[in-house]
């Protein structure tokens, strides 16, 4: 096994500074080894917002090459190589509450040869509004024993779904579509501030829409699951369906 750690903070700078629109591109040094002795990785944006996704891409990549990797804790998922092509990109996501850097680690595979490539990402502030609610103190308390395993349950299936999600390839090849052409009453990110502690962060986007309205799939793919969950701050509930 052959580990490239590449050291990229000074390269990321350099890119940005130049073309914001670049992607940052990291040249391996030459050495014989699975991904080959003129393998790339790189990604775009240059430096992906907090919260955000991105792609990464290995180009150069040996014909037979199995590719494998992670971002952060998240796993990368690269499509087969197809016909003649010497480039492969998964998506990856910044956690929104990602600190200064996110280590990308990708793995390439030809027959017995593995080879490591270590880079460091490093993202840009999201600016995500926060709503800052004033309750009454009763409603900011921890929950009681009975309400918080609950909430852990919730929150089990929730990570369960996440995980098992990674086992199904993706269905769709066309652009996602809005799922209602409605106004967004609240936005990816809002924070949600209780008597000055944020406490949640709402990590999906509500469109307006009337009971009983028809809202469009974005995309194919597989309904997983529908849950009623809990909020702790203040007990609320709302309806979720995971696809």
């Amino acid at each position: 096994m052959v580990i490239r750690n590449i050291g990229l903070l000074p390269l990321v700078a350099v890119a940005w500074l130049a073309d914001r629109r670049l992607s940052a591109t990291i040249l391996i040094p030459p050495t014989v080894a699975a991904c080959g002795d003129s393998a790339r990785i790189s990604w775009e944006p240059a430096s992906p917002r907090q919260g955000a996704l991105f792609r990464v891409r290995v180009s150069e990549v040996p014909p037979g090459a199995l590719l494998t990797g992670q971002a952060g804790s998240e796993i990368l998922h690269f499509p087969p190589m197809r016909g003649n092509g010497r480039a492969i990109a998964s998506f990856a996501a910044v956690p929104i509450d990602a600190q200064d850097s996110l280590g990308v680690v990708v793995q390439c595979v030809v027959g017995s040869r593995t080879d490591t490539l270590i880079a460091r990402v490093v993202p840009t502030r999201g600016e995500y509004p926060v709503e800052r609610l004033r309750v009454a103190p009763a409603f900011g308390r921890s929950p009681d024993s009975a309400l918080a395993e609950r909430i852990r349950l919730e929150s089990a299936r929730a990570a369960e779904v996440a995980s098992a999600s990674h086992d199904t390839p993706p269905l769709w090849d066309e652009p996602f579509v809005r799922p209602r052409t409605s106004r967004i009453t609240s936005g990816y990110g809002r924070g949600r501030e209780y008597n000055g502690t944020i406490t949640s962060r709402h990590m999906g986007t509500d469109f307006a829409g009337a009971r009983g309205a028809p809202v469009r799939a974005a995309n194919r793919g597989s309904f997983v699951s529908w849950t009623r969950s809990t909020t702790a701050a203040t007990s609320s509930t709302s309806t979720t369906a995971v696809v």
